[in-house]
């Protein structure tokens, strides 16, 4: 049974999801989710081959950012018996890294992530890079992820660029659902009342419709088509 009516969520899960459920229709790709690996400053880890023998945190289960922290530790060759590995939610993760109680956390998160900054005030950090092989494989495993830098002084601290991957974030919903507004509207309002979205929270929005219609793994929404091809884009 379905208990919302549109959701967002990552383009690599909406893919698989769309496998079993064919009803599943896209509405706009609205920002990049960054992959983030976070450690205090004080750490002895380095790089990814670093977090063998630690405690790592790899979100909440069953959510986009263990999917891909598990990908990652795969590609990096880092299995289950040199990481130990915990499922803890962002605000978890981040209580736990500021005790001790764990080494680093993943967070697959649009940028400039809230619980990210605000420890980054709390507790010097730094942001680990994935590596070249790491990322190579990633982008090969599914075509939802891109290559992305967390640039430098993205977070307090933070001096350098970091290297990682991101997936698109897309609103999604199902196709047989009924819904209070219709789709083309509400299509149109996201780009309409794209500033008054970007303001509401800390997510950088690009609500271009080059970035909402591209690269997108499932079909469009009837409604969402009507509203692109009102602004001259045809999408499948």
């Amino acid at each position: 049974r379905w208990y919302i009516e549109i959701g967002i969520a990552q383009a690599d899960l909406i893919a698989d999801a769309y496998k079993t459920n064919k009803d599943l229709r896209a509405i706009a790709g609205l920002y990049t989710e960054t992959c983030q690996l976070v450690v205090r400053a004080d750490s002895d880890i380095q790089t990814l081959d670093d977090l063998s023998g630690h405690t790592v945190s790899i979100g909440a289960k069953e959510s986009g950012t263990e999917r891909n922290a598990t990908q990652i530790l795969e590609f990096a060759g880092m299995p289950s018996s040199l990481v130990a590995t915990k499922n803890l939610d962002y605000i978890e993760a981040t209580k736990e890294l500021k005790a001790g109680d764990i080494d680093a956390f993943f967070c697959t998160a649009g940028l400039t992530t809230t619980v990210i900054d605000e420890i980054s005030k709390e507790c010097d950090i730094r942001l680990i890079p994935l590596t070249d092989m790491v990322i190579s494989k990633m982008l090969e495993s599914s075509s939802a992820y891109t290559s992305e830098v967390i640039p430098a002084g993205t977070y307090t601290g933070q001096a350098a660029d970091i290297s990682t991957i991101g997936v698109k974030s897309v609103t999604n919903h199902k196709r047989l659902m009924y819904l209070r507004i219709q789709l083309s509207q509400l299509t149109s309002l996201l780009f309409e009342k794209e500033k008054e979205l970007s303001y509401s929270n800390s997510l950088k929005l690009e609500l271009t419709y080059d970035f909402a219609t591209g690269d997108i793994p499932i079909p469009f929404h009837d409604g969402a088509k009507k509203y692109y091809s009102s602004c001259g884009y045809n999408v499948n």
